[in-house]
């Protein structure tokens, strides 16, 4: 049984099939069905189908999953993987009372129309309203990374490389215009919030930045990002380090924070951070490989929102044996797997795939 990791364009090219080109998605339904694979789906690609903005688009797309029961589905992978690392380091056993703990990533089959009841039940107004707001911040990073004046060609920025003085007055107008902007902007992204909720998101982020500009003013704007963000400026080696590793450390260490208290039940702050202390986020294949595609876009300055939604998805590559993605997905994979550093989990791996946009070039990659 082969698990089958379709894109995002790729159901979009079999929704458009379905409407207008029954014969042919007849034709490639059956050629599924025959061939035996099983559908890898993801919460990635359900807020993607909750996205869609009209509601026939939205049942198109659920009835094409209907088609291609049984599939698996996943929503748990950071955990699972740091479960998994944890098992690894031996910090939790394997096996309790004769039962199997180590996580199966795709472990839940979606088997008939019941079961995708649960999947549909998602498609509300509230939870589309969240998945609105997580694509309208991710689309503010985004289009801000590409306005950058850092080169293409240019590395990423080391923690060495900003300055350790007070900020410039340019330094603080340029804070004080994105504030203005935010105010004008939040409206516009989050129309369907109310005013007290955007009011609120603007005074927590206006409140983080007159404490970030303050700190800068006692010790130095250096000081004050690492201070931010939980790097020690004392160590030679996070000095020269990229902004975005610090970055990738700290995200994941809230996650192990988080999973440490929910799952592990600790809350001892010594056992806590000794427990951190045993992995990182090589010990976690899917994390870190989206993380370093995410850097390699960055550097490329591409502005796409869409490509927070890609990352989540290339997190999923280790665990399945076909995996379809868009062009430069599947270019930024590349990259990654040809630096030096590539962690051995990854190294034997079958790279991601890229098909053109019509249902015979994706038969092709499938059935040939």
């Amino acid at each position: 049984m082969k698990l089958i990791y379709l894109d995002t364009s790729n159901f979009s090219l079999l929704s458009k099939s379905k409407v207008s080109e029954q014969q042919n998605y007849i034709s490639f339904v059956r050629k599924w069905k025959n061939s035996g694979y099983t559908l890898a789906f993801t919460v990635a690609h359900l807020d993607e189908l909750l996205r869609l903005e009209f509601a026939n688009e939205r049942n198109t797309r659920f009835e094409i999953l209907e088609d291609l029961l049984p599939f698996k589905f996943e929503s748990k992978l950071m955990d699972k993987e740091i479960l998994s690392a944890f098992i690894e380091k031996k910090v939790v056993e394997a096996r309790f009372n004769d039962i199997d703990l180590f996580p199966q990533v795709f472990s839940q089959k979606i088997s008939n129309s019941d079961d995708l009841e649960l999947l549909k039940g998602f498609d509300f107004d509230g939870y589309r309203q969240i998945i609105d707001l997580y694509y309208s911040a991710t689309k503010i990073s985004w289009e801000a990374n590409a306005q950058s004046t850092r080169k293409k060609t240019d590395k990423l920025p080391r923690l060495s490389d900003l300055p350790n003085e007070p900020m410039t007055p340019e330094m603080k107008q340029l804070m004080e215009t994105s504030l203005e902007n935010m105010k004008t902007e939040l409206p516009k992204n989050f129309q369907n919030f109310p005013d007290e909720v955007i009011d609120l998101g603007q005074s927590f982020v206006a409140d983080i930045m007159k404490t970030f500009v303050k700190k800068s003013d006692q010790s130095g704007f250096r000081e004050a990002f690492s201070e931010f963000i939980g790097a020690n400026t004392n160590d030679s080696k996070t000095l020269k380090n990229s902004i975005n590793h610090l970055m990738e450390n700290l995200w994941f260490n809230l996650f192990l924070d988080n999973f440490i208290e929910k799952f592990l039940k600790i809350d001892d702050v010594q056992k806590i951070q000794h427990l951190k202390s045993l992995i990182n986020l090589k010990d976690c294949p899917g994390m870190w490989l989206s993380e370093q595609v995410k850097n390699q876009l960055k550097l490329a300055k591409d502005s796409k929102a869409s490509n927070e939604k890609d990352i989540q998805h290339i997190s999923y590559l280790p665990y399945v044996d076909v995996f379809f993605a868009d062009g430069a997905i599947v270019d930024k994979t590349k990259q990654v797997f040809r630096k030096q550093g590539l962690i051995e989990s990854l190294k034997y791996l079958s790279l991601p795939i890229n098909v053109a946009n019509n249902i015979e070039s994706l038969k092709k990659a499938l059935f040939a």
